[in-house]
């Protein structure tokens, strides 16, 4: 059996080992607070920013009548001037939508606006719509160019291509890219039909260029998440 004196030592070492435990637990969780709190507030946020409700991006939008391709999530990157533009959106794009309604003549959208809030993202204002896979290519007609396309927009891995078939591309801004017959794509161009394929399938969806009025050349179609 333990004497007097040999438990009285005994009991100290346990007391500072149970010290040792508590001490290194809060030195522990104050250098876990230190170098993990702004991985935790970054990782909170982007929590709550998918519950929270916010409009969705929208990562491109083909515009009529005049052709103009639009990517209010992301500026174009300029490939090769003239003929080919690439940006990665900040969402995967998984469907493309033709809209209710669409201003014709200026080939502008409703406000004429770069801020994605005015693109339309909203499905409850589609006319119809289609599901897009992780390999998708859009191949856009005018008028003048019924059988082949003058412009195609396709995704490559992360990246969405925008490339000339016939014609020219030009930078209306750093987000809107026109296309034109002529080098300064200034004449007047009605884009009339998308050919959809949503994928390695190989079967093109048809969709004209209209809105619910089926003007056609009047047409928005939003490409989003």
């Amino acid at each position: 059996m333990l004497d007097a004196q040999d438990r009285s030592y005994l009991a100290k070492l346990v007391l500072g080992l149970v010290c040792g435990v508590v001490v290194a637990g809060v030195l522990m969780v104050a250098g876990f607070q230190h170098f993990f709190s702004n991985d935790l507030r970054e990782f909170g946020t982007t929590l709550r920013d998918q519950f929270q409700h916010r409009v969705p991006d929208t990562p491109i939008v083909l515009i009529g009548d005049s052709l103009i391709i639009k990517s209010p999530d992301q500026e174009w990157t300029r490939v090769k001037a003239g003929q080919e533009y690439s940006v990665v959106p900040a969402q995967p794009v998984t469907r493309i939508a033709r809209k209710k309604q669409a201003k014709d003549g200026s080939g502008k959208d409703e406000s004429g606006s770069d801020d994605p809030d005015t693109d339309d993202p909203n499905p409850a204002t589609d006319l119809d719509s289609q599901s897009l896979l992780t390999s998708w290519t859009i191949n856009l007609f005018t008028a003048d160019s019924p059988a082949q396309p003058v412009v195609t927009v396709a995704l490559y891995g992360y990246e969405i291509h925008l490339t000339k078939g016939t014609g020219f591309l030009c930078e209306d801004s750093k987000k809107r890219i026109r296309y034109g017959a002529s080098a300064n794509c200034s004449d007047k161009i009605q884009f009339t039909r998308a050919e959809i394929t949503p994928g390695s399938r190989r079967q093109v969806i048809k969709e004209d260029c209209v809105d619910a009025t089926y003007q056609m050349g009047t047409c928005k179609f939003v490409l989003d998440e």
